[in-house]
């Protein structure tokens, strides 16, 4: 377990909170992480948790910059973020709504920890994503208008550390999201992406369950 700032009261593992899933998305640290998913299945919340514990640790290097598909959903994420905080007991303040890029009046959200370090919750701008550095969350990847530049504008943030994760659910088969998918199943694994997968399955006569797999491409 990592010690916190001023972090009192930490869930020490994972699986006693979060279906199985969830709980390995949080704790695959690798540097590019791709989840392939259904809707509604707790992922950005599970995701909000892992931020948390990055963001908060003590001696924490980067902060976070979380990308949602608009500025509701930015919203939300950053409370969700508030939620975890509380819970966990860690220092943290809200600074509302921040003007990240003067030349283009690009905001975000942003908490601040006791380590100094911040959560920035930002619609799908990838303009956004410009010369900052530290770990990135594309969520709802492939609804963005254009996931191929907000890759290639947010990836080289990492070039000095952090992680990159990148999670949707499908929008078309010629989407750069579905790319992304196939060069790990299909042509080798170039960029050494850890591919997640869950899908959600309706049982007649047992409401719903999750299927959930987990690639070991990339690991």
């Amino acid at each position: 377990m990592k010690r916190k700032g001023n972090a009192k009261c930490i869930p020490v593992n994972p699986d006693g909170i979060f279906l199985p899933y969830q709980s390995a998305w949080i704790k695959d640290d690798s540097r590019l992480k791709l989840m392939e998913k259904s809707r509604q299945i707790g992922l950005s919340w599970s995701t909000a948790y892992a931020c948390d514990e990055r963001t908060a640790a003590q001696g924490a290097l980067r902060d976070q910059w979380v990308s949602s598909r608009d500025d509701l959903q930015a919203r939300l994420f950053i409370e969700d973020c508030k939620m975890w905080a509380g819970i966990m007991s860690m220092a943290a303040k809200d600074l509302g709504q921040i003007v990240i890029d003067e030349s283009s009046r690009i905001s975000a959200y942003v908490l601040e920890f006791a380590s100094g370090r911040r959560i920035h919750s930002m619609s799908s701008n990838p303009d956004a994503q410009a010369g900052k550095r530290g770990g990135r969350v594309l969520d709802e990847f492939a609804l963005h208008p254009d996931p191929r530049k907000l890759w290639s504008i947010a990836y080289p943030g990492i070039t000095w550390g952090g992680s990159m994760e990148v999670i949707s659910t499908h929008r078309g088969s010629h989407n750069f999201f579905n790319e992304l998918v196939r060069e790990v199943r299909e042509h080798g694994n170039p960029k050494n992406i850890s591919l997640h997968r869950v899908t959600l399955q309706g049982c007649p006569g047992a409401g719903l369950s999750f299927q959930a797999a987990t690639d070991a491409a990339g690991r």
